[in-house]
């Protein structure tokens, strides 16, 4: 029977040779080697296929798995199906669309994932694919070989994890599934106000409010630098210097700068509630041309269109790129006060800027 698009009794599409898609299959069975039982709709649990040594059809690597051929040769960059953002992997949704509410097959617990089991029913102890160490996981590799340096498929930054992109590109814009506020994440679905509950710390007995099992007091330890050598006391490989001079030097001066602008702020009292983020920051500069006298800037800075000293707030309406020149004769300048031909050019490329210079106009007519 030929390989076709089909539609199955429960309405769902799929591509193969069966009437029924994979999910209506499967069913309650005996693995034939271990004679276990599993959720499936083969004679075999995956335990037993994935422990089966392979060799790969396109690159000729000997591997463990049920395909045809390797893991990094299935991964290809596509969109994905349902929110068509682009992934390089072997699957056709990405990581976040393939996650759903479901509910344990052995525990019946309900849970968010892409498995049939929940993170703790899938770990027992097995032998690591990598070095061949017994260890109790859910994973077919050791957290050693697991976490590895390698670059980011993204941005190319080399980075020590398990995963093909670092933590900068995979965090991005998300709703939360339990308040519905907006908030950043790599990978949660809700968030972290909605994740955090009251538990007990389980080496010091604390009780606190966080989303990880173990408070920071406990997760931080007496740690060697991987870069530097040098000793430090905190939870990550690298110690604070040795993260700053790995983040790429434009992030750095984003970073920097709005720190430096938010606290100026503060302490001025003008900050608003709405805080601007540092990729607000980063879009800010990235245009590159300086909005009172239209040239190219490389070292230009962000600059408040009222300034922090005369009332104005720190938020994205009143922040504008110039170059540094044109930053150093505004100063803390109205722009009313300020050279009548920079305002011009400025009034008629930014719509900030036109609002800013009427409101000041009108603020002027009516006096003190």
């Amino acid at each position: 029977m030929p390989v076709q698009d089909r539609v199955c009794e429960c309405g769902h599409k799929f591509r193969g040779t069966n009437f029924k898609c994979s999910r209506c299959r499967a069913g309650w069975r005996t693995c034939k080697h271990c004679e276990r039982e599993f959720h499936g709709h083969g004679r075999v649990c995956g335990s037993c296929a994935a422990s089966q040594k392979r060799t790969c059809d396109n690159c000729g690597k000997s591997f463990k798995g049920v395909n045809r051929k390797c893991k990094p040769c299935r991964k290809t960059k596509r969109n994905c199906s349902d929110c068509g953002r682009e992934i390089v992997s072997d699957m056709l949704k990405c990581s976040t669309c393939q996650a759903i509410e479901r509910e344990c097959t052995d525990c019946r617990d309900i849970f968010i994932g892409k498995d049939l089991k929940c993170w703790q029913c899938r770990k027992i102890e097995r032998d690591c694919w990598g070095c061949g160490e017994t260890f109790v996981g859910a994973t077919n590799y050791c957290d050693v070989c697991r976490d590895s340096d390698r670059n980011c498929t993204d941005c190319g930054v080399a980075f020590t994890g398990k995963r093909s992109r670092c933590n900068r590109c995979q965090i991005e814009d998300r709703e939360c599934d339990g308040c519905g506020r907006g908030f950043r994440s790599a990978g949660n679905r809700r968030c972290s106000a909605c994740r955090a509950k009251d538990r007990a710390c389980p080496e010091c007995n604390r009780i606190f409010r966080a989303t990880r099992s173990i408070c920071p007091g406990c997760e931080a330890t007496d740690k060697v630098c991987v870069d530097c050598h040098s000793p430090f006391w905190g939870r990550d490989r690298r110690s604070g210097p040795c993260n700053w001079q790995r983040t790429p030097a434009e992030i750095r001066t984003n970073r920097s700068r709005a720190y430096y602008q938010a606290r100026r702020a503060r302490l001025l009292g003008t900050d608003s509630s709405d805080r601007v983020t540092e990729a607000e920051y980063a879009s800010i500069r990235a245009d590159g041309q300086c909005v009172y006298c239209g040239r190219l800037t490389t070292d230009g800075d962000v600059d408040h269109i009222r300034p922090l000293t005369l009332g104005g707030r720190h938020e994205v309406t009143n922040l504008v790129l110039a170059c540094i020149h044109c930053n150093r004769s505004k100063n803390n300048s109205l722009l009313i006060r300020w050279r009548p031909d920079r305002v011009e050019h400025a009034c008629r490329i930014s719509e900030k800027v036109r609002a800013e210079y009427e409101r000041q106009l009108v603020e002027s007519a009516v006096g003190p």
